[in-house]
């Protein structure tokens, strides 16, 4: 019999996974898939974009990034929050989950209108009539999203990221090659707007295929109203971290110009951009897996450290690496034109040293359902790094970077603190994580910095040699510590017993 593509869900399709040897297989193939789905993704935009660059210039790029500026805004409240609420949600009906599809797909089409309807505005004030058709076709972005949303949460809430994996592949692949076809037909700019609604489209309808789940009505109730709640709280704490995010670029912009913004902006988003690259992704396969763990708080405890530890180690080492190589980045792959990035870049880099940690606190918030500490940590955060940047800006770019820097220092131990006042995790798990690689951290230091002293005079692609020689260091000598070498040693036992053994099964008859 023909299995149908869409079917009626059922309880049993929402409820969370009972089977913990189950759980632990599904959430190490889920971070297999995602990891997969990243780079190849990643792998297509970039190409694509690189294509797309040559054969479109900078005035068209320039056309699509007026337009980012106010859509990135916005898609913040496209999903309003609503994500995490049906990942998160110990018990969650079928009734529900069909009503938050159809909030979460009103709330994104209300967006998408916004969006529509500002479009004059925007090419009025970037004097660029062709902006008011271009966002009104962009709008259509929103609604698909938004239509993608809760299936994309239904299929993650039951660790199945191998489909939502597909969908994010198969519409970064759609986008790309229909705009790679629309801009050697010389559609110019259109070519960028279609690549986005194309690629929010195909990944809608990929995922829903996936899912096999067609939503039906299902009236609204005000016992739903706790959800919007949450959702609420952490829409705007995710506008407090775009706030904190941008700030400093509207006072540099406005204050000390273009070129100092350029300068800043290169050393931010060569940090931060892989930072949200990776940060992202994890947190959808880790939010649902510890969602499943509430009432097993000491499970809950160490598979939430073994994450916190893999992202300090990752985002240590990286920040370590471009602070003391920074130099030789900037010359070899901007140019030297771009040396007034090096001081903004390391202090950015430096910060590297706590947003491993910092980066994972919304899984406790979002799966310990403290939606609310998070938004009030959100604003105290903003606060901080709004005043840290008035203070920095009067000392130029460097300042502020340095001022950046020195609040992301300074919050941190608060942030531990209010962490560590409820639920299975404390403070001195933190502590002691940061105590216990330090050795590991202070070598890979020393190791960077010797080879840094070694290569001076060098051939920059001899140079460039001996850094990446520095680098891949860090594998050796995370063998060298118990701490590390024990994390290295569980994760790939969870490869080997989880994934491979699992593939196993299904190809044997």
């Amino acid at each position: 019999m023909k299995k149908k593509i869409f079917r009626k869900i059922s309880q049993a399709d929402i409820d969370h996974e009972k089977d913990q040897t189950e759980l632990g297989r599904k959430t190490a193939s889920a971070f297999a898939f995602v990891a997969i789905a990243q780079v190849v993704a990643n792998i297509v935009v970039i190409v694509g974009t690189i294509i797309l660059a040559r054969l479109l210039g900078p005035e068209n790029f320039g056309l699509m990034a007026m337009i980012a500026t106010v859509a990135t805004f916005l898609m913040i409240f496209e999903n309003f929050g609503l994500y995490y609420v049906t990942v998160q949600r110990k018990n969650l009906s079928i009734e529900e989950l069909n009503c938050l599809f159809w909030v979460n797909l009103a709330i994104a089409a209300i967006i998408g209108l916004l969006f529509f309807l500002l479009a004059p505005f925007i090419a009025m004030y970037y004097k660029e009539p062709i902006l008011k058709d271009l966002c009104q076709a962009l709008s259509m972005a929103f609604f698909f999203r938004g239509a993608a949303n809760q299936h994309t949460a239904f299929l993650n809430r039951k660790m199945n990221h191998k489909k939502t994996s597909i969908a994010t592949m198969f519409g970064a692949i759609c986008g790309t090659v229909f705009a790679l076809i629309l801009a050697f037909m010389g559609a110019g700019v259109w070519s960028l707007v279609w690549r986005q609604v194309i690629d929010a489209f195909s990944r809608s309808v990929m995922v829903w295929i996936l899912s096999g789940w067609i939503p039906s009505w299902h009236k609204w109730s005000s016992e739903y109203i706790p959800a919007l709640k949450v959702g609420g709280n952490l829409t705007f704490s995710r506008v407090m971290y775009y706030i904190s995010q941008n700030f400093a670029d509207i006072l540099i912009g406005r204050h000390l110009g273009a070129i100092s913004l350029g300068f800043y902006k290169l050393g931010f988003q060569v940090i931060f951009l892989p930072v949200q690259r990776v940060t992202e992704p994890i947190s959808h396969v880790m939010i649902p897996m510890l969602s499943q763990m509430l009432d097993q708080p000491e499970l809950y405890r160490k598979s939430y450290l073994r994450g916190v530890h893999i992202m300090y180690l990752l985002y240590a080492a990286l920040g370590i690496f471009v602070v003391v190589h920074a130099p030789l980045i900037i010359d070899v792959v901007f140019g030297h034109e771009w040396i007034g990035a090096l001081v903004p870049m390391r202090y950015m880099a430096a910060t590297m040293l706590v947003v491993g940690i910092n980066s994972t606190s919304s899984w406790i918030f979002v799966t310990q359902d403290r939606s609310s500490e998070m938004l009030k940590w959100s604003g105290f955060q903003t606060m901080a790094v709004v005043l840290s940047i008035l203070i920095g800006i009067q000392y130029g770019i460097n300042g502020t970077a340095f001022a950046f820097m020195i609040c992301a220092f300074a919050v941190s131990p608060i942030l531990y603190i209010v962490i560590g006042r409820k639920g299975p995790v404390k403070t001195s798990d933190f502590i002691w994580m940061i105590v216990s690689h330090l050795p590991l951290i202070l070598s890979f230091v020393t190791v960077q910095y010797v080879t840094m002293l070694f290569y001076q005079g060098y051939d920059p692609l001899l140079q460039i040699l001996f850094a990446a020689m520095a680098g891949m260091s860090y594998a050796a000598l995370a063998f060298v510590f118990p701490p590390s070498r024990t994390l290295i040693l569980y994760l790939l036992y969870e490869i080997k017993h989880k994934i491979l053994k699992k593939d196993k099964k299904e190809i044997m008859p």
